[in-house]
């Protein structure tokens, strides 16, 4: 962290005589390793953040002034030069030209400091432990770190009143453990701030700030520059009982197209959609699909469909049947852009739904191959997936493409939330693309008819540039924009993009496995298990959300007795298709028996299968 960098001028400037020397050890004889400080002041030397007032001095007791702890907060943000006021400085005691001048009018004008008067900083005077923790929080704020947690400092007989002005600053700092009690009821919020405490905050603030820091935005792929874009979809399901189906299918178009317009490439070579057209394979709903089609199509734009397997259930219609209807080919081959697009229909619904096909499939892949001699991606795409799956059907038709290392194969029919492992790569890309229906929970245990799920329905933007990268970027329709990274765990910014830079070249190939990102899922500093309501037989627990950048697939709560025994464990759905997923969920929990001790233990796991490390756990009484 830059910032963290930066504290190095404080120790020259401030706190020491000695010349700065990086990396600093241990050699103080006036801290002992037994010392509550001692942790933080090694951590100092080991970092370079702070050295002694002699070449074996720490003097941990020594207090340090209101300038001195100002500088350090100016340093630790980059020293950047701030100009002067009220003729060369802020306030009379602030003489233009020190060494803590520009600290302290940097602070003033970000509102981070404020003089002990209207026209005096208090420059010489001793900085308090409340003054600390109020430029701690005034800190905090100005980098937009969170600071709405507060302690509870009931227990402290010297802890600032509710109405003093260093009450909110102080219950922050004791709460995010920048501030410690001298004892269980001294907290000594007036007393001077010393060098060792200096030395404790900085290591306290440094976790704080590493956890709340918001990451930066990344700047997605500057270089890429597309020469051919297109549109897919999946799981469309249009049906005559249900308009919202059709209402974003004609989404998708206007979509795109607004994309597109406001692009420096302003093509929309394609729009395919794989399969899953219609809810129950009646005419008038395939009547209903080509009609919105070609009401929003434009001229220049591919239209391509292939089938799937609903198309085959509830219906008379033969697949020739249902082609004429759309205008399209059972499974088509077409060249744009000098990029091959490959598309196969099922013939059924079963198993087996493909096995008629796989020599057309590799006559037709075989000559893309030779066609751009290997250097080039071939867009495939079916309905059903062809990986995550242990079917007969995915095995052959898996062993086809994996032939060809340029394909980039992209199918639907999970009805399964984005996240970062919806691209796979082994021997080539696969691509599952979510839905633009319905999403299904992907866990049996929760059903998924919940209204959240609209807000995660979805197709993809697909781009190629001149050299063959592939850039994916899946379009979320209900907030008209493309998604947003899982749980915000990067900037709220960043998108959830799929950059394939040479998809013929297995060596750069980075989506390799499920286990992109082998962080486990991990709750919030400040997550609890709560009781939003208890019975003598029963428990309504307030439950937080987890964080992981794969997405939370589910959570499990177990409750157990007094004698260790499991009498409830729930799954819950971890709604990890949604960006933003609810910040807690209320559960209830029946059959407890009356004034009896049970513990809570609430964990999540994530969608490459990592599990929380430190669950949060609750121990409770009923009535």
């Amino acid at each position: 962290m830059r910032r963290l960098l930066c504290i190095a001028l404080f120790i020259i400037t401030v706190l020491t005589v000695l010349p700065f020397s990086v990396g600093a050890k241990m050699s103080y004889i006036d801290v002992d390793s037994s010392a509550w400080y001692y942790d933080s002041v090694k951590w100092c030397a080991d970092n370079g953040y702070m050295v002694g007032v002699a070449e074996n001095t720490f003097a941990p007791e020594k207090a340090v002034t209101r300038e001195m702890f100002i500088t350090v907060l100016w340093a630790y943000d980059g020293s950047k030069i701030v100009k002067a006021e009220h003729n060369g400085a802020v306030f009379c005691d602030v003489e233009d030209g020190k060494w803590y001048t520009n600290a302290i009018n940097w602070g003033v004008k970000n509102k981070i400091c404020s003089g002990l008067s209207q026209d005096r900083f208090g420059v010489g005077k001793k900085l308090t432990r409340a003054q600390m923790a109020m430029f701690f929080m005034k800190y905090a704020v100005y980098l937009g770190l969170d600071t709405s947690y507060y302690a509870d400092l009931s227990n402290y007989t010297d802890a600032p009143k509710s109405n003093h002005w260093s009450h909110k600053a102080v219950s922050f700092a004791v709460c995010e453990k920048l501030l410690c009690g001298l004892n269980k009821t001294t907290l000594a919020p007036d007393s001077n701030a010393a060098r060792a405490q200096i030395a404790a905050v900085l290591h306290s603030f440094d976790g704080y700030a590493s956890e709340n820091t918001v990451p930066e935005k990344i700047d997605t792929y500057p270089s890429f520059k597309p020469v051919l874009r297109f549109a897919v979809a999946s799981d469309i399901h249009i049906s005559s009982a249900d308009s919202l189906p059709s209402e974003n299918f004609a989404k998708m178009f206007k979509q795109a197209y607004a994309y597109a317009d406001s692009s420096e490439y302003k093509g929309l070579d394609a729009i395919i959609v794989a399969g899953d057209l219609s809810e129950h394979a009646q005419q008038a709903e395939f009547e209903e699909y080509i009609r919105i089609a070609k009401s929003n199509i434009r001229s220049g734009t591919k239209f391509i469909s292939v089938l799937g397997n609903h198309e085959f259930q509830k219906t008379t219609l033969t697949a020739d049947e249902i082609c004429e209807i759309i205008d399209a080919e059972e499974d088509v081959h077409k060249v744009i852009g000098g990029i091959h697009f490959i598309g196969v229909s099922p013939i059924n619904e079963g198993e087996q739904a493909y096995y008629t096909k796989y020599e057309w499939l590799d006559k037709e892949l075989s000559s893309a191959y030779s066609d751009t001699k290997g250097e080039a991606p071939i867009i495939v795409f079916q309905h059903h997936p062809q990986y995550a799956s242990s079917n007969s059907l995915t095995k052959e038709f898996n062993g086809l493409l994996s032939k060809y290392p340029g394909v980039v194969d992209f199918s639907g029919h999970w009805h399964s939330p984005l996240s970062l492992n919806t691209v796979y790569q082994n021997k080539y890309t696969a691509v599952n693309m979510g839905t633009l229906g319905s999403y299904t929970s992907g866990v049996s245990y929760e059903s998924s008819a919940n209204a959240k799920y609209n807000e995660a329905q979805s197709f993809m933007i697909v781009e190629i540039d001149k050299n063959g990268s592939v850039l994916i970027r899946p379009y979320n329709i209900y907030h008209d924009r493309f998604f947003r990274t899982t749980d915000n765990t990067d900037h709220p910014d960043n998108e959830l993009n799929f950059y394939i830079e040479k998809p013929y070249d297995l060596s750069t190939f980075t989506y390799t496995g499920t286990k992109m990102y082998s962080v486990p899922p991990f709750f919030l500093r400040h997550s609890l298990v709560e009781i939003a309501s208890l019975t003598s037989n029963s428990v309504t627990l307030r439950l937080p959300k987890a964080m992981s950048k794969n997405g939370i697939t589910h959570y499990v709560l177990t409750i157990t007795d007094e004698n260790g025994n499991t009498v409830s464990q729930r799954n819950y759905n971890g709604y990890n298709h949604l960006e933003n997923a609810p910040d807690t969920m209320q559960k209830f929990i029946g059959g407890l028996s009356p004034s009896t001790e049970y513990t809570v233990t609430f964990s999540a796991t994530d969608a490459a299968g990592y599990k929380t490390e430190n669950p949060l756990t609750l121990t409770f009484v009923t009535k």
